[in-house]
């Protein structure tokens, strides 16, 4: 009783949260407009793991497109992903689905944000009422909500989980606490990059002004060094992905005007009226409103963070961020001047994310002012009563699913196909898994036909050209029966082709490139060094 009495703020905010978030996600079936894509995935996981294949990573995923080796994990984190897998495999053990396994996740998404929403707040203010409503008030913030149950948004939503760790751990820096730096700075940036590349591009940017909140520390040798093993840390276990992803060239997440284009941009800027007003119901797209309580209160914040005499510099970069996040979601911002790479974000509003962290953490700050209490509670009261009709229609969602399709987890827009397939769609959605003679003449019987591997037996004359069927990703290469391996090119379908030139058996299959295998090589020699190195030091303090 004394430990809960002690932290009865944190208590109080797990209860809370599960208590609105349970109801929330009280009818499992209605989980968003992207959960299809993430149900089927996670089904897929879930189903390949066993005793004999306890971690089913594998970027070229089987059961898509008629089990042609759909390159989804190429380029999109399968973390949160396989997180759910693995909690569904157990949870199944209780007859729980995956329906109500990925709303048990989101609970706990929502409880871990929360109480290090709190945390950030009690650092920064120094106050634990202050961190309590600042963890309050997010929970209960439009955009974190809808992303998870309008949008259905799994991986984005675990921006709320990794972005203020990585804000702790440019405190626990300043402070010396080098304990708590390795564990949020390692686990934030690693985290937030195998859930959403493209939000981890930007954090880092907004980020990069905090250089200057440590400049002095820098100086320090000790503390720079400490830094530079944290980021050589992170490098090394991310870089594998990142150089894998972007060895791939040609595929419709990449290609000019599919998802990076310009008029995309353009289209989903924010203006007054979407931060002041609720709609009447919402279908796919996230609330982007901002309670105006929350909103008064952040400029009564403001008011009087102005006439204090004790800055800080942290404070002041939280600040602008703000009017810097509300220009780029603005239909003013000059999009086309940015590089091409920034367009992955593709929807402006999905700074919102960013945007409420920095809210939440600030609008509390008047209570710092003790005259100001009773105003705040007022905008409390207003915030609490507006949420109320708010959160119920939200639970009443027009998304139903009833049934997992594995092919969902193709994607709402296959962006991983190759560019070949706006103009030979048919090619990568047909059961046909013959193999099709390109030139020459050639027996060919299929002698096995998996996910990304396949063995075939030739009996030709003449040089021969093969296209199999099997979506082409960089990585496939042809081995013969004298294990002499050549890699495989792309036919004009975007598939696997292959040329033969004498009759033989010959094994064709996916691996990772040559300089991600050394790269993973390197991240597996560091992880274990690490290991050995924090077993030493404990057995040392034992």
């Amino acid at each position: 009783m004394k430990y809960i009495k002690k932290h009865k703020e944190v208590f109080l905010l797990v209860l809370i949260t599960s208590f609105v978030m349970i109801w929330m996600m009280s009818d499992p079936h209605l989980l968003g407009h992207d959960t299809k894509f993430h149900l089927a995935n996670i089904e897929n996981l879930k189903n390949s793991i066993s005793w004999n294949n306890l971690f089913p990573v594998d970027a070229i995923v089987s059961n898509l497109s008629f089990d042609m080796g759909y390159g989804l994990y190429l380029f999109y984190p399968i973390m949160p992903h396989l997180l759910v897998a693995y909690l569904a495999k157990f949870l199944s053990l209780f007859l729980i689905d995956t329906y109500t396994t990925l709303s048990i996740f989101y609970v706990l998404i929502s409880i871990g944000s929360v109480l290090l929403i709190y945390q950030l707040s009690k650092k920064l203010s120094g106050n634990r009422l202050i961190a309590f409503f600042s963890g309050l008030i997010f929970l209960l913030i439009p955009y974190r909500i809808g992303t998870m149950t309008v949008r259905g948004s799994l991986n984005e939503s675990m921006i709320s989980l990794f972005v203020p760790m990585i804000l702790l751990s440019i405190l626990a820096w300043k402070e010396k606490n080098w304990k708590q730096f390795y564990i949020f700075f390692v686990v934030g940036w690693i985290g937030l990059i195998w859930s959403h590349m493209t939000m981890a591009l930007y954090t880092f940017i907004f980020a990069l002004p905090f250089l200057y909140y440590i400049r002095n520390d820098l100086k320090n040798k000790i503390a720079l060094k400490r830094g530079i093993l944290a980021v050589l840390i992170v490098t090394v276990v991310v870089i594998p992905g990142i150089v894998q992803t972007f060895s791939q060239d040609g595929y419709l997440v990449f290609y000019d005007g599919y998802m990076t284009r310009l008029s995309l941009l353009q289209e989903n800027f924010l203006s007054w009226k979407d931060y002041l007003f609720m709609k009447s119901n919402y279908d796919w797209t996230v609330p982007y409103f901002i309670p105006i309580a929350l909103i008064l209160a952040l400029g009564v914040s403001l008011f009087t963070y102005l006439k204090s005499k004790n800055k800080d510099t942290y404070l002041n970069i939280l600040w602008i961020w703000i009017p810097v996040f509300i220009f780029m979601m603005s239909p003013c911002f000059p999009w086309e001047i940015l590089p091409k790479f920034l367009w992955m974000i593709q929807f402006p509003w999905r700074l919102l994310g960013l945007l409420s962290i920095v809210i939440v953490l600030l609008a509390p700050l008047m209570l710092q002012n003790k005259k100001l209490n009773k105003l705040f509670f007022l905008f409390l009261l207003v915030l609490l009563i507006q949420a109320i009709p708010f959160l119920q229609m939200l639970k009443n969602r027009p998304y139903r699913i009833n049934t997992i399709h594995i092919d969902d987890g193709r994607g709402n827009i296959v962006e991983y196909y190759p560019e070949e397939y706006l103009e030979y769609q048919s090619f990568f959605e047909i059961e046909d898994q013959s193999i099709s003679i390109v030139s020459g003449q050639a027996e060919v019987q299929i002698l096995s036909n998996q996910t990304h591997d396949m063995r075939i037996k030739v009996e030709t004359e003449d040089v021969t050209t093969l296209e199999l069927p099997k979506i082409y990703y960089n990585g496939y290469v042809i081995e013969d029966d004298n294990n002499q391996r050549t890699k495989a090119v792309r036919s004009k379908h975007g598939r696997v082709e292959v040329t033969i030139s004498r009759s033989g058996t010959y094994h064709i299959y996916y691996r990772d490139l040559p300089i991600v295998t050394a790269l993973k090589r390197v991240r597996l020699v560091v992880g274990m060094g690490l290991l050995l190195y924090f077993a030493i030091t404990l057995w040392k303090n034992i």
